[in-house]
């Protein structure tokens, strides 16, 4: 087993694989090919809050000490994240492993937060700060994010643009707004349509007075309408951005608002 962060390609001898690549079968019949001075790419996956690649490192001799390891990739530049493991067969017993490997991440560094009067409940990564629901802003709304905040950031004007605007360039906010299932403005609506989970690709990104440069969503948890912005600093790396939408995806009710 190989676990490796920052400028991961920099150990091996060999590239790995990135772009429009050709993808082969994950099979029994890639490892016992006698035929691999390369990597072999099995195409972009997505494991967790983690999108990457997944490939099959050419034998020692290319692949160096991820030889014959079957590996997912993900990140950019000197921020990749690494996992791999020495292949067997069935190729696809040892992909299954470490995938559940690959999801554990998230599970172990995931801290519950539970807001009762409101119903609500998700998860924050370890080392991640959330404000509170709000007591004098309407809708009520709370701050999760990789930098500290606190209540006093979600009240007043503009609630939660004060923890925006201490946004710093490697890190990430999340914002959510808890309409309710009764709350008239929004009762009527039709653009709160999307359903958990969410990617970035589901939100639109646009410039908010309150909320700042972040990606919008609307969506609905039985019955109740709620509004998210995911905000990134402009260094925010791919861990970041996972672990927000992996907070957001978290959400859950406990009763109706």
């Amino acid at each position: 087993m190989t676990i490796a962060i920052g400028d991961t390609e920099r150990v091996d001898p060999f590239e790995h694989p990135r772009g429009a690549q050709e993808v082969a079968a994950l099979d029994d019949a890639t490892i016992l090919s006698s035929d691999r001075s390369k990597a072999v790419s099995f195409g972009r996956v997505r494991w967790g809050g983690h999108e990457g690649w997944l490939f099959l490192a050419p034998p020692f001799t290319h692949g160096g000490q991820l030889g014959d390891h079957l590996v997912f990739e993900w990140g950019e530049g000197g921020d990749r994240s690494l996992y791999s493991l020495h292949a067997w067969q069935p190729l696809t017993d040892t992909a299954a492993t470490l995938r559940e490997m690959v999801r554990s991440i998230d599970k172990e560094r995931a801290v519950p937060q539970r807001f009762a009067e409101r119903g609500v409940s998700f998860e924050i990564p370890s080392g991640w700060s959330v404000s509170g629901f709000s007591e004098t802003v309407f809708p009520r709304r709370l701050v999760v994010a990789s930098y500290p905040v606190g209540r006093a950031d979600v009240e007043g004007d503009c609630g939660g643009y004060a923890a925006v605007e201490r946004l710093p360039g490697d890190a990430a906010y999340l914002v959510l707004i808890d309409y309710g299932g009764n709350f008239e403005a929004v009762r009527s609506r039709s653009d709160f349509k999307q359903r958990l989970p969410l990617t970035l690709d589901d939100g639109q990104l646009a410039e908010f007075e309150c909320f700042g440069r972040s990606y919008v969503f609307r969506f609905v948890v039985d019955g109740r309408r709620l509004q998210a912005h995911i905000g990134l600093g402009a260094d925010a790396g791919p861990t970041t951005r996972a672990r927000a939408l992996a907070a957001l995806n978290s959400v859950r009710l406990e009763r109706p608002s």
